[in-house]
């Protein structure tokens, strides 16, 4: 059984810690831990799923930035550091 892609960028309730835990129990793969925050600063932890070593790690995140036990999230592909260079690519195209 393989992830449902579909299920990137659709909205639920839930948590980082749970989601990935869920992934990696039920599909295999590798479960990732890391310092939270777009430059990893943040005090908290942050928890995402790799599928495999050649895919970008999956994780369930919020638009806000507070890490609340339970929140209203999404599932997104790839990691901050790479979406952050997509916006700025974004911005100096369009000037």
């Amino acid at each position: 059984m393989a992830f449902n892609r579909s299920k990137i960028g659709k909205h639920s309730w839930n948590n980082c810690l749970t989601w990935a835990l869920w992934q990696w129990w039920k599909y295999g793969g590798y479960f990732l831990i890391r310092r939270a925050g777009k430059r990893q600063q943040s005090w908290y932890v942050h928890f995402m799923w790799l599928p495999n070593l050649e895919s970008k790690p999956l994780h369930f995140t919020s638009e806000n930035n507070f890490p609340w036990p339970i929140f209203r999230g999404y599932v997104k592909e790839g990691d901050w550091d790479e979406t952050d260079k997509k916006i700025k690519r974004t911005k100096r195209t369009r000037k």
